[in-house]
């Protein structure tokens, strides 16, 4: 993992580059560029939030602690497992409630000595900031030693969350069509093993005409193809929303707890993992 986080020349770069005024403008965003942009500097403390990798700086933060991302993070073992790192708030906006809350917690009073597992490369911050239902939530910053470029920014607590049923598949980003001679709005919600192979699918047919919603739970083997499909649940609803609405309902809202109870015990009736 070291290999992935800042060099010495790196930091020295960032450090120099962040002088140029541009970065003080207010609300400019640097998009893309490399591992080393520099996408803002907060006005208030001088913080530095680069783009970074999966280990480091504002892509490390995003794909491992925003919901919005949809990136596994596997323990490597017998089983191999998801990990479980604590989540932001779905509300939570990338780069600018980022070093809001950095801000926050960005205060002498806040360095903690005896909890730094890598005090020799980071300096940790732990301290709170409010919400926007104006709630304190506990957060740890870590700063690159002696620096204010950012490592890695995350809410103490697992309190935003989704239960977890599934440990050893993640869910991926649902998709939905629409059949306008039958009026079936039709939905597949992916679940992929650490290999990224496509091991089970929820799919969810809806007549938009009588309203029957029918899911479907399909069983995939090793190289992802279809074992076993069964019908799971049946409802009628009054009402339905537009596809592109729903497909965010279920990948970020919807609770889907009770359907992969049910994947996980299919996938243990087949006797597959």
């Amino acid at each position: 993992m070291e290999s992935n986080l800042l060099t010495i020349d790196e930091i020295n770069l960032i450090l120099k580059e962040s002088n140029d005024p541009k970065y003080q403008i207010e609300n400019l965003v640097h998009i893309g560029g490399t591992h080393v942009t520099i996408q803002r500097i907060s006005k208030k403390t001088g913080l530095i939030l680069i783009k970074g990798n999966d280990f480091t700086g504002f892509d490390h933060i995003m794909y491992r602690h925003h919901p919005a991302s949809k990136v596994g993070h596997w323990k490597i073992g017998k089983p191999t497992k998801l990990d479980n790192p604590s989540m932001f708030n779905l509300g939570t906006v990338p780069i600018y409630d980022f070093l809001n809350i950095a801000d926050d917690v960005y205060k002498p009073e806040n360095k903690i000595l005896e909890k730094n597992k890598k005090p020799e490369m980071f300096d940790l911050y732990i301290g709170k900031s409010k919400n926007k239902k104006n709630k304190d939530i506990e957060f740890k910053l870590l700063l690159y030693k002696d620096t204010r470029i950012i490592h890695n920014l995350y809410p103490q607590k697992k309190s935003f969350n989704k239960k977890t049923v599934l440990n050893q598949l993640r869910q991926g980003f649902s998709s939905g069509s629409w059949n306008t001679m039958s009026s079936i709005h039709k939905y597949s919600i992916p679940y992929y093993d650490n290999l990224n192979i496509e091991r089970a699918k929820v799919i969810i047919t809806l007549n938009i005409n009588n309203g029957n919603e029918d899911w479907f739970i399909q069983i995939n083997n090793s190289l992802g193809l279809s074992l076993n499909t069964q019908l799971v649940h049946s409802k009628v609803v009054k009402s339905y929303v537009d596809i592109p609405f729903r497909l965010t309902s279920l990948d970020y809202h919807e609770d889907l707890s009770v359907i992969e109870k049910k994947i996980k015990n299919m996938i243990a009736e087949l006797g597959k993992v």
